[in-house]
């Protein structure tokens, strides 16, 4: 994710998914951070639904 475009698409990835409240994306850290529901989500299900649309985490964080 180190162009506006991709940075773009991710944010319209993850606002589409239930649950999700906010998200930030960083295209000069490569990195974008998600506030979610995790009674709806899961950082997994968050992963999967990215790779389906052919971008490939390296790693995820959660933060309570």
């Amino acid at each position: 994710m180190d162009c506006v475009e991709c940075a773009d698409d991710v944010y319209d990835i993850m606002t589409h998914q239930a649950g999700v409240r906010e998200i930030i994306t960083n295209t000069d850290g490569n990195f974008f951070t998600v506030a979610f529901d995790d009674t709806v989500l899961s950082v997994d299900k968050l992963m999967a639904v990215l790779e389906m649309f052919g971008y490939y985490p390296e790693e995820a964080f959660l933060i309570n």
